[in-house]
């Protein structure tokens, strides 16, 4: 399986313990910027500023903040297997 442990902490002075947690979720703000390139060739550069984060009770972002050093494991496929399920039998149906 494709995991991990993402873990975040606090300068060392301000550590107020450990807390294993949830993963937050960060707010951005996403530019994108024509350019050309020397040869003339136009690119694009997309650009993404961080602009807040939710405030969820107990998520890494927020224990952090309030000093505590994260642990928050983490899962990288996000394939939603139940809805695959339906979408196979609502292709078959469609194929009849």
């Amino acid at each position: 399986k494709k995991e991990f442990l993402n873990i975040n902490f606090p300068a060392k002075s301000k550590i107020k313990g450990i807390k294993i947690c949830k993963a937050g979720k960060r707010v951005y703000n996403f530019e994108a910027h024509s350019n050309v390139n020397p040869r003339g060739v136009e690119y694009y550069w997309l650009a993404a500023a961080n602009l807040d984060f939710e405030d969820e009770k107990n998520s890494d972002i927020v224990l952090l903040k309030k000093g505590y050093a994260t642990i928050t494991p983490i899962m990288l496929d996000l394939t939603a297997y139940e809805k695959m399920k339906k979408v196979k039998k609502w292709l078959k149906a469609n194929d009849e």
